[in-house]
């Protein structure tokens, strides 16, 4: 008796942290595509469509996406400035050049969750 409770203890505590998990990673969805810019987005999505089939440096990725966004150059670098400020993306600096960039996980969940949103177009020209 006292081990069947002990385990539906430890299954309700599992489900309460699974249920917090879920709840936590939807509210960092919406917080992030309520509070990023257009230009962010737009920023974001087109880095993950290009990184997904290129490597480039950060400076490189600047220049491809502003090349097939349209977006100026100093407009996308200084958006993916701030992507990698909020842990969106990764990649070198100043202090180590060459450093391929890459979307981090959360950055790869804001994307899939933006493109299934029908509120912002996550295509690139």
């Amino acid at each position: 008796m006292f081990s069947s409770g002990y385990k539906a203890r430890e299954e309700n505590e599992l489900n309460s942290s699974w249920q917090f998990f879920e709840t936590l990673v939807n509210t960092f969805l919406v917080f992030a595509e309520t509070k990023l810019s257009r230009t962010q987005k737009t920023v974001l999505c087109s880095c993950a469509q290009m990184l997904k089939y290129d490597s480039y440096t950060i400076t490189g990725l600047a220049d491809q996406v502003s090349r097939k966004s349209g977006l100026p150059y100093s407009t996308v670098k200084w958006n993916l400035r701030e992507l990698i400020r909020l842990g969106l993306v990764k990649g070198g600096n100043e202090n180590n050049k060459g450093v391929k960039a890459e979307m981090t996980e959360p950055g790869i969940m804001l994307v899939t969750h933006l493109r299934n949103s029908c509120k912002t177009p996550c295509v690139i020209r």
